[in-house]
C-alpha cells in the first residue's frame, strides 16, 4: 500500500489529473458529430463516460491532491505544496467554466 501511495507523488497526480481533463475536453467538445442520426448515441456515450470515468477520477485527484498536500506540509516541502495546489485550483476553474458554458 506504501508503494502505491508513493508512486502518486504531487507531480504524478498533476501529469494524471491534466491526461483525464483534455481526454474529457476532447470527447465533450471537440469531437461532437455534426450528423444527427449519430449525435444522439455519441451524447449517450459522452455521458456514460462521465459518470463513470470523469467524476471518479477527479474525486481521486480531489482526494489525492488533499493528501499530499498535508503530506507535504507536514514535510515543510514548499514546492510539492504548491504542485498540490494546482490539480485543486485548476478543479475550481473547471468547474466554473463547467456553470458559465
Amino acid at each position: 500500500m506504501k508503494k502505491i501511495i508513493n508512486f502518486f507523488n504531487p507531480t504524478t497526480t498533476l501529469v494524471l489529473f491534466v491526461i483525464v481533463v483534455i481526454t474529457y475536453i476532447i470527447i465533450n467538445y471537440i469531437s461532437q458529430c455534426a450528423d444527427l442520426s449519430v449525435k444522439y448515441i455519441y451524447i449517450k456515450r459522452a455521458k456514460m463516460f462521465n459518470l463513470f470515468c470523469f467524476l471518479p477520477s477527479l474525486a481521486f485527484f480531489l482526494g489525492m491532491s488533499i493528501y499530499n498536500f498535508s503530506i507535504s506540509k507536514s514535510n515543510n516541502n514548499k514546492k510539492d505544496m504548491k504542485i498540490s495546489l494546482v490539480p485543486i485550483f485548476l478543479l475550481g476553474l473547471f468547474h466554473l467554466f463547467q456553470f458559465f458554458y
